[in-house]
């Protein structure tokens, strides 16, 4: 994770920012600045970002579903399994309170490959 350096985003544009990383509803909140803030970067970054962990998180947790049903007849496997999918809700809270977090001081901060991706899609 990587902290881009930049100007201060207005702080009408860190809480909106902010509030794109809510667990729950931040997807809905990604798309409607994605649909509506055109010119303000800061927002549709954090709004494109918010969204795409939001995407990496379900379709791994569904993977991970389709794991535990293909493997039903083992203990061991499926019990790691288990233990992942337990964890992978706290990881993607911990994660979202993070960005919520650095949003709010008006720092962009850069996950991984879903960082990058936001950043070609502003």
């Amino acid at each position: 994770m990587t902290v881009k350096p930049e100007e201060k985003a207005p702080s009408d544009s860190r809480l909106k920012g902010a509030f794109c990383y809510f667990p729950i509803i931040g997807w809905i909140i990604s798309l409607f600045f994605i649909l509506t803030e055109k010119d303000d970067r800061y927002v549709r970054f954090n709004a494109y970002q918010g969204l795409l962990l939001l995407i990496v998180f379900f379709v791994v947790y569904m993977a991970l579903d389709v794991l535990s049903a293909l493997m039903a007849q083992t203990l061991y496997p499926e019990l790691a399994i288990a233990i992942a999918k337990r964890l992978l809700p706290i990881i993607y809270l911990g994660v979202s309170l993070l960005l919520i977090y650095k949003s709010l001081l008006g720092e962009r901060l850069l996950l991984p490959t879903i960082g990058k991706a936001a950043e070609r899609q502003v």
